[in-house]
């Protein structure tokens, strides 16, 4: 509602915003100019000065740091706290941190369960024209680790995440490897970034047990607003969990690399980027047993050693290894 001032004679009567409504565009404004001047802001908000100043200090009761300095032409300003106040944004200042908080959700780095966290609370916020807008603007940015899957699935990591948060059973259809659709029913419990996906650790409670589902292999997830009490869980580190499934599971492509570098060198090189499990074998060598899903994913993780090596596995592997190092051969030498 849009509030109106009419001039009476020597008075002026007053149509206020609601309370709420005026204590939110008084911290609109506060955000926006570096220091509001009092009589500015009764004008804006078409109340008084005692009336202004008592909105002000609710705001400082709800955290906000809110200096006032007198005299005329003394006005108020933010300045900061010890801890951080519930903040306002515009619809184009929510469009740059959401695409912000997606771009460092995609790179995989160290902020990246922050940034779903954050994603999380903000996703369901959003009305469905700044979503729109916020993919546009993610479909004309490239990044060299950007996947189709995670751009794609950008809105199923925000409702697990909040689904995860407020310990909400979930249902939603489970692509397999082969093919086919399974429901699945589960109480999600973390999502985990590793090896350039999104795992969803999860309690089963069709299959009575814990499992981890791939994000990008997650369809039409409903949130069921049915609360749950976690079930015990046989692991204490969610992201150990997601390694062990995956090393357990059969791939398609395993095998052994005897590495001529330290233990401790190898496994910083390879940090995300293969499931494997590394053995010490002297102190400047290392043995890498490896489990992959696809060719490439062996290929990234030799490339990624930055180190001598000798490999075993089967032979379409020693072949697509041979053909890697001729392209860089050749690569590397001058044009004629």
């Amino acid at each position: 509602m849009r509030s109106i001032s009419v001039l009476i004679s020597n008075y002026t009567v007053w149509v206020e915003h609601p309370p709420s409504a005026r204590l939110l565009k008084l911290l609109a404004l506060l955000q926006q100019h570096r220091v509001c001047p009092g009589p500015l802001l009764s004008e804006e908000l078409h109340v008084s000065r005692r009336t202004l100043r008592r909105d002000v200090e609710k705001l400082r009761q709800l955290g906000y740091g809110i200096e006032a300095n007198p005299g005329p032409l003394g006005g108020y300003r933010m300045v900061s706290r010890d801890h951080l106040p519930p903040l306002l944004f515009e619809e184009d200042e929510a469009v740059v941190i959401a695409v912000a908080l997606l771009g460092t959700l995609m790179s995989g780095g160290d902020l990246s369960d922050a940034s779903l966290r954050a994603w999380s609370k903000l996703h369901p916020l959003l009305p469905e024209e700044t979503k729109r807008k916020v993919s546009a603007v993610l479909e004309s940015t490239l990044t060299w680790r950007d996947t189709p899957a995670l751009q794609t699935h950008l809105g199923t990591l925000g409702v697990l995440g909040a689904a995860c948060r407020r310990a909400e059973v979930v249902r939603f259809g489970y692509h397999k490897p082969e093919g086919s659709v399974a429901s699945r029913r589960a109480e999600p419990f973390r999502l985990v970034h590793l090896y350039d996906h999104w795992y969803l650790v999860a309690f089963d409670t069709e299959r009575d047990g814990w499992r981890i589902f791939r994000v990008d292999r997650i369809r039409d997830v409903v949130v069921t607003r049915q609360r749950f009490e976690a079930h015990k869980r046989p692991f204490e580190d969610p992201v150990s969990f997601v390694l062990q499934s995956l090393q357990q599971a059969p791939q398609p492509y395993q095998g052994e690399v005897i590495i001529k570098a330290s233990l401790e060198t190898i496994r910083a090189r390879l940090q995300g980027v293969l499931p494997g499990r590394l053995e010490p074998l002297g102190e400047h060598r290392c043995r890498l047993t490896y489990s992959s899903p696809s060719l490439q994913g062996v290929l990234h993780m030799l490339v990624s050693l930055d180190a001598d090596f000798d490999l075993e596995g089967p032979e379409e592997l020693l072949w697509a290894v041979s053909q890697l190092g001729l392209r860089f051969t050749a690569g590397s030498q001058p044009s004629p």
